[in-house]
């Protein structure tokens, strides 16, 4: 049986709700953002980790050479699995979840999101 492959739309809901239903970071001050990590025995994802397998999720944190370097969706987008489950996808709208996770404070990522939603003609659906 395959997989249903993610719209731009499927891909922002479930991200936007995940990580709105987790309300922090995945990461830290050491480590920076993590598309996978836990922290008091939860695990967490970033936006776009909600979006992936925790085994691919665990690749993506080691970058584009195996170096936790270059961990940016515009360069992981090519790796094989990557590709596979996200390289249909809008990458600006990937990116910009990325950067609501990775910059912004977590009491306004409901805000950012929905600015979102609009910039890519997308539905609210949470």
């Amino acid at each position: 049986m395959s997989e249903v492959k993610l719209t731009n739309q499927s891909a922002f809901t479930k991200a936007a709700k995940g990580m709105l239903a987790q309300g922090q970071m995945s990461g830290g001050s050491e480590t920076g953002c993590k598309y996978r990590s836990t922290r008091k025995g939860q695990k967490l994802c970033c936006g776009i980790g909600f979006l992936v397998t925790d085994e691919l999720g665990a690749r993506m944190d080691l970058g584009v050479n195996g170096d936790g370097e270059d961990t940016g969706i515009h360069s992981l987008i090519r790796l094989g699995g990557v590709a596979q489950v996200l390289g249909h996808l809008d990458t600006r709208l990937l990116h910009d979840i990325q950067m609501v996770h990775d910059s912004d404070v977590t009491g306004d990522w409901e805000k950012i999101l929905k600015e979102l939603a609009v910039k890519y003609n997308l539905k609210w659906e949470l």
